[in-house]
């Protein structure tokens, strides 16, 4: 009978059946269905972590402005600002003016989707300022000054906000959709706790929740199950109002 030699055996198992390399395929597959999840994760969190690194930058900035300002944050007057190529984002102009001076990509959350550019030469910003701070000429109280503040731990300065957009608490025209009725939150709440606004169709957090720079300028992380509003009937508010975080200084602390 014919024997095969040991050299042609062994030539003959150097490849793979079609049945082990089907196997192969499927352990590859398994193992990029657990890891492709966790390093998405891991990517997601470090955009986190590295977006509340530059509102704690942005925070030291603040601060070094207030000493200068009697307690003053980058404010305007009037509504709605100047018409130039830094508009809603004037409050980066002046931080720009002596009291930051490192790399601008600080001004822009790394996790951002869709982030407006505004300033001279443009630059990309991710975040989005309080209204009833950002303006000195609202009916009063006002609230320009850290010392107006009531509740500055839980008021909310700025943070991860949708395209070029001040944050505040009331909704938007009666037709839009995107309101308390339909979501709980008016618009101006959405558009910091939905601070990549609609993606794929629906409404997106940037970090499962939102990144925000308080008013005693410490920064945290807020869940977006977390956030909360009752009775904001919007500039006329009423002494019921209660937010999560704080958007209208005036209101009490939903907590």
């Amino acid at each position: 009978m014919y024997q095969l030699t040991h050299r042609q055996n062994r030539g003959m198992r150097a490849g793979f059946t079609l049945i082990e390399l089907l196997v192969v395929i499927a352990i590859i597959a398994i193992l990029a269905a657990i890891i492709f999840p966790i390093l998405s994760q891991a990517k997601q969190a470090g955009y986190r972590a590295s977006c509340l690194g530059n509102l704690k930058q942005i925070g030291a900035a603040m601060n070094m402005y207030q000493q200068d300002w009697d307690n003053d944050y980058p404010s305007v007057a009037p509504y709605p600002g100047p018409e130039d190529e830094w508009h809603f984002a004037t409050w980066i102009r002046m931080l720009l003016s002596g009291y930051y001076s490192g790399s601008r990509k600080v001004f822009n959350c790394p996790g951002a989707a869709n982030p407006f550019e505004a300033g001279s030469p443009k630059m990309k910003i991710g975040y989005g300022f309080n209204e009833y701070i950002y303006f000195r000429d609202n009916p009063p109280p006002q609230f320009y000054d850290e010392n107006m503040i009531p509740r500055p731990k839980v008021t909310l300065l700025l943070g991860d906000g949708y395209e070029n957009a001040l944050i505040h608490d009331w909704d938007g025209e009666i037709t839009d959709s995107y309101n308390s009725k339909n979501y709980g939150l008016p618009r101006g709440m959405l558009r910091s706790k939905y601070a990549d606004w609609v993606m794929h169709g629906k409404l997106s957090t940037r970090h499962g929740g939102s990144n925000i720079l308080f008013c005693d300028l410490h920064a945290g992380h807020m869940k977006d199950d977390d956030w909360k509003a009752e009775d904001f009937p919007g500039v006329h508010h009423k002494t019921t109002c209660r937010e999560w975080p704080v958007i209208y200084p005036g209101a009490k602390p939903y907590r």
